[in-house]
């Protein structure tokens, strides 16, 4: 059970990780010219 509790933190965290990188990603485009990664 711990193991599965262990899995879906990680999972929620990998998901507000990803939202936010989007997010500045997007902040950063609207204020100045694109970063190419």
């Amino acid at each position: 059970m711990s193991l599965f509790f262990l899995d879906f933190s990680f999972l929620l965290l990998l998901l507000f990780s990803q939202r936010y990188k989007i997010k500045s990603h997007l902040s950063s485009v609207s204020e100045e010219k694109p970063i190419i990664h």
